[in-house]
């Protein structure tokens, strides 16, 4: 009957995730230092529905991985930075349609657990020889403990069992705490992330 009609019920689903996008690291400051690359991401979601055809409740755990470089001058030296990072995400989404749409608008935030953190410093000294630093950010306490941003973007149903994902996530929370030398420690993360669910049911 649903099929007839042109409505498209919101199901209970659990699916394999997976999603590649642009990334950067960045001040909250207009001329704060920013830091670009890609990331991606891997894991499950599932659709918990809150009635019949219109709203429901997104949940998923994710494992990320990222990257982000940037050269500055540093006391008129071409100085390299480069951050990896590895995290564990989890997105709660509030998710809407129409009855008759297979697109869902999601709207949410993200937790983000960090299992590894590192910046490699490079440059070229007055011996014209590479120098480079790889710094443990997490060993040297300037990672905080959690991240969390806000989350929107839409799925689109292609069939019951493949999704299009689009989401851009804006870091809120600040990722570091304390100084660096030559360098601004005051910074957040944001990504717009392309991907497939796949549900197998």
């Amino acid at each position: 009957m649903d099929k007839l009609m042109g409505l498209y019920p919101m199901n209970f689903k659990i699916g394999g995730f997976g999603s590649v996008g642009a990334y950067q690291i960045s001040g909250n400051e207009w001329d704060s230092d920013h830091y670009d690359g890609l990331n991606w991401k891997a894991g499950v979601m599932s659709i918990i529905p809150l009635n019949e055809y219109t709203m429901g409740v997104k949940f998923g755990v994710l494992y990320e991985q990222s990257e982000a470089s940037e050269s500055y001058l540093i006391n008129d030296v071409p100085t390299s930075f480069k951050f990896r990072q590895k995290k564990i995400d989890v997105p709660v989404l509030f998710t809407f349609k129409a009855a008759n749409s297979r697109v869902y608008f999601d709207l949410g935030a993200e937790l983000s657990i960090p299992l590894y953190d590192k910046l490699s410093v490079s440059y070229t000294n007055n011996s014209n020889k590479k120098v480079k630093n790889r710094i443990d950010l997490m060993d040297e306490n300037f990672r905080n403990s959690l991240d969390w941003g806000f989350l929107f973007g839409l799925s689109i149903m292609a069939n019951k069992y493949v999704s299009l994902d689009i989401h851009a996530d804006l870091g809120l929370s600040n990722m570091y705490e304390g100084h660096m030398k030559y360098m601004n420690m005051d910074l957040n993360s944001s990504s717009f992330n392309v991907g497939l669910t796949l549900y197998p049911f």
